[in-house]
């Protein structure tokens, strides 16, 4: 409300209602937030500037990873990290991970 005075109250009742519709962690709400002050140009913001906020990357198979090197899009496998998820491994390209927080 400091950041966006032209905010009524009714505005965060529905917005705190999307937010737990929606799962959002407070992480996630807090990084939604920092992107909204960072780069929202108006006075009164939307609560789908909010909701629509998401940080997600794509995980690639060792197959998908292999495609996109022979397409050129990528040099080779040092271009992605690899990591695993319930048990089975993936690769992000780096260049993706640079924009996580």
């Amino acid at each position: 409300m400091v950041a966006f005075p032209a905010v009524d109250p009714d505005f965060i009742n529905v917005l705190s209602e999307r937010l737990v519709a929606n799962g959002f962690t407070n992480r996630r709400l807090k990084d939604a937030i920092g992107s909204l002050i960072d780069n929202f140009k108006y006075q009164k913001p939307n609560i789908s500037d909010i909701i629509s906020f998401d940080r997600k990357i794509k995980l690639y198979s060792y197959g998908e990873a292999y495609r996109l090197i022979e397409r050129g899009e990528v040099s080779g496998f040092s271009d992605f990290d690899i990591i695993e998820v319930n048990g089975d491994k993936y690769r992000i390209k780096k260049s993706d991970k640079i924009n996580l927080p």
